[in-house]
């Protein structure tokens, strides 16, 4: 199906009201669903749109994220990411929070909950001691998944990554697959958020020890993912950490975090003191030179090594992840600079799904 201009306006209605950007490709799905819900209140397409541009149609909004969101998840996803968190991010908010004995996480595009309770079982396990609170918050915008989420049962599919002594000691088997332990669940929340909307009661400066929005930011308008990365760092408590997806680069020196590669993976950190603004001072244009002799310029990159760059950046953003990372170690040298680093890493074809969804996920 092409992009009418019907759907090239529906596709901003949604941007504009929920930040999720959708590109040409997805007309084949959004032209389906236009002419459904237009046909569900009896209007015309043009009519339905401008019903939805008109004022607030909360209840149709829940329809449109229910239907557009992408649900899949399961518990531990990106092993080395929660390799990280167990080995790293925990043991040191846990000393820098050793005097509160309150531990606070966040779960941005939770969907079914799989993510939230995963945070709260590591930190569980993660623990000294009994006498801590764990308070792990988990937002979606999709009303269907929360309520699953609250439920707190799963299927046997979505603990596939889940170790055997994690299962037997979090989990208990019924009729309805496993339910998370109530101490678990007790340290689980879950409420509807649409990232597109500013909240200053949630997004309280310095109050989070962790939080992973993973998958999520690449589905988002760049405006919107601007908005939501600024929110989170400034939620972020001084030596927080912030866990992004594989796609989801902020780049090497992100404005108030600084990045961080262990466990075979890279997430990010804000740092105990914030860098101090360095002030550059004007100086007097140089005296000309003596002799006759050029001086040679500052070695810039090399051009081929920036095209290199720009390509497997493109590859990267179609989810070509072996191709990319064949060409970047083909092609660029080893170290490299900040960037190819980064880079190499976000490249790992093992870390991330091999094809893109057509749809924003749930958040």
């Amino acid at each position: 199906m092409t992009d009418t201009p019907e759907i090239a306006r529906f596709r901003e209605l949604l941007a504009k009201t929920l930040g999720w950007t959708f590109s040409d490709r997805d007309a084949g799905q959004l032209g389906p669903l236009l002419a459904d819900r237009s046909h569900t209140h009896r209007m015309s397409h043009g009519e339905y749109l401008n019903r939805l541009a008109a004022r607030p149609w909360n209840t149709e909004l829940t329809e449109l994220i229910e239907q557009l969101s992408i649900t899949e998840t399961y518990f531990f996803r990106h092993g080395e990411q929660f390799r990280a968190l167990r080995e790293e991010a925990l043991p040191q908010r846990i000393n820098a929070r050793s005097e509160q004995r309150v531990l606070r996480m966040l779960s941005v595009a939770c969907s079914s909950g799989e993510e939230a309770y995963s945070l709260a079982i590591a930190a569980k396990e993660a623990l000294p001691g009994q006498a801590w609170m764990i308070n792990v918050l988990g937002l979606d915008a999709n009303p269907a998944v929360l309520g699953q989420a609250t439920e707190g049962w799963y299927s046997a599919w979505s603990l596939r990554e889940t170790p055997d002594p994690v299962k037997r000691r979090w989990f208990r088997a019924g009729e309805r697959g496993f339910h998370v332990v109530d101490e678990v669940q007790q340290a689980v929340r879950f409420r509807q958020y649409n990232v597109a909307e500013p909240d200053a009661g949630l997004w309280q400066a310095g109050q989070c020890d962790v939080i992973f929005c993973r998958n999520l930011l690449m589905y988002l308008t760049p405006a919107v993912a601007q908005a939501l990365i600024g929110r989170m760092t400034q939620a972020l408590a001084p030596g927080g950490y912030l866990f992004l997806g594989h796609t989801d680069s902020l780049g090497a020196e992100p404005d108030g975090l600084e990045l961080r590669h262990t466990h075979d993976a890279f997430y990010y950190r804000r740092p105990l003191q914030q860098r101090p603004a360095v002030t550059i001072p004007t100086l007097p244009p140089p005296a000309p030179p003596r002799s006759a002799a050029a001086v040679p310029p500052a070695a810039e990159p090399e051009p081929v090594e920036e095209r290199i760059h720009q390509q497997a950046v493109a590859l990267l953003g179609e989810e070509r992840f072996a191709e990319a990372l064949a060409l970047v170690t083909a092609r660029l040298p080893e170290p490299g600079r900040p960037r190819d680093r980064l880079l190499r890493g976000c490249c790992w074809p093992s870390r991330a799904a091999s094809t893109r969804p057509s749809t924003p996920p749930a958040g």
